[in-house]
């Protein structure tokens, strides 16, 4: 089985950067950063286009995606979509 940080993963706006973030797994932190969008130059939260926010809602959606394709993939019967699948599951490390 595929190891990563358990979901949900939720976006903190922060003024530099977009984070990715979990539930800590103890109570010394609020949250646990698993990927940080940050932004260019002197741009700030105010400055940034909907692209960066975008990228960072689909990296949180990582974990529920990956639960949605690994259930889906064993009740696919049409080949095409069965590929796309299985080859999203092997990208995040699950082999099919």
């Amino acid at each position: 089985m595929v190891k990563h940080t358990p979901g949900p993963w939720f976006v903190k706006e922060q003024r530099r950067c977009y984070r990715v973030a979990a539930p800590p797994e103890d109570d010394e932190y609020d949250y646990y950063i698993v990927a940080e969008i940050a932004f260019n130059d002197d741009s700030t939260v105010d400055d940034i286009d909907e692209e960066d926010l975008a990228n960072a809602r689909l990296i949180s959606a990582a974990p529920d995606l990956f639960e949605a394709c690994r259930r889906a993939a064993g009740h696919v019967n049409e080949s095409e979509v069965e590929n796309l699948l299985a080859a999203a599951l092997e990208k995040a490390g699950l082999k099919w």
